[in-house]
């Protein structure tokens, strides 16, 4: 089989397809010497809106820039919460803090029963227990909108469900007492985690606000054991 190495950024392919039109629109730039701004940035804004049929056009030195100053015309700034995603270029991010403002990440793999925490109270890694077979805990990207300090489970035994982060339907992440299930699929669904781990969880959150990502697809097996291997090996 031949292998294909395609390269994650090709510039010059780029500008070889538009070689002759950018070649005259930077003598232009040169001849005219207006190096920030001009008459040539002016004409891409009216041509780029126009194209994009859009009202306004304003062209920037990057995209981080970008992102900027559409957050500060959003209103954006000290002590806002700002939702992102992690799987990202580091602009998004870099955008949301030269505001001032937060961004709040929860991150949890299905496939490894992990949950990762970054926040302005630090970093954080934990196991965590998923739905085990018959069962499904939700994909996707959702925002908190309820927190309960004590709550029981009407639906699974008064099961209890301590510093419970509601976050779709019933679906919550909460803490468990039964440690010994963590790192493994185990639940009728939520997110389980260790008490300490959900109080100081909860505790961030209701400070602070969140988001959390979910993804990633439950380990068979075979997965679940050789994941139980590696983490024999590193501890």
């Amino acid at each position: 089989m031949e292998t294909i190495k395609v390269p994650f950024l090709d510039l010059k392919m780029q500008y070889l397809s538009i070689k002759p039109e950018m070649d005259a629109a930077v003598a232009r730039v040169l001849d005219s010497c207006q190096f920030v701004l001009g008459s040539e940035v002016a004409e891409f804004e009216r041509e780029f809106a126009n194209y994009s049929s859009a009202a306004e056009c304003i062209a920037l030195n990057s995209g981080t820039s970008a992102l900027h100053l559409a957050l500060l015309a959003a209103g954006v700034g000290p002590g806002d919460e700002v939702i992102t995603v992690p799987f990202t270029f580091v602009a998004s991010v870099a955008a949301i803090v030269y505001t001032g403002a937060r961004p709040v990440l929860i991150d949890i793999d299905l496939g490894s029963q992990t949950m990762h925490v970054r926040s302005e109270s630090g970093s954080y890694d934990w196991r965590v227990s998923t739905a085990r077979s018959g069962y499904r805990t939700p994909r996707g990207t959702y925002r908190p909108y309820l927190l309960l300090r004590t709550h029981y489970s009407h639906k699974y035994d008064m099961s209890p469900m301590p510093y419970s982060i509601f976050f779709a339907g019933g679906y919550a992440i909460h803490g468990t007492y039964s440690t010994a299930s963590l790192g493994r699929p185990a639940s009728h669904g939520c997110i389980r985690l260790a008490p300490g781990n959900a109080a100081l969880l909860f505790h961030m959150v209701q400070a602070e606000g969140g988001r959390i990502s979910i993804s990633g697809s439950p380990p068979g097996a075979s997965n679940y054991v050789r994941l139980l291997r590696a983490r024999h090996i590193v501890e």
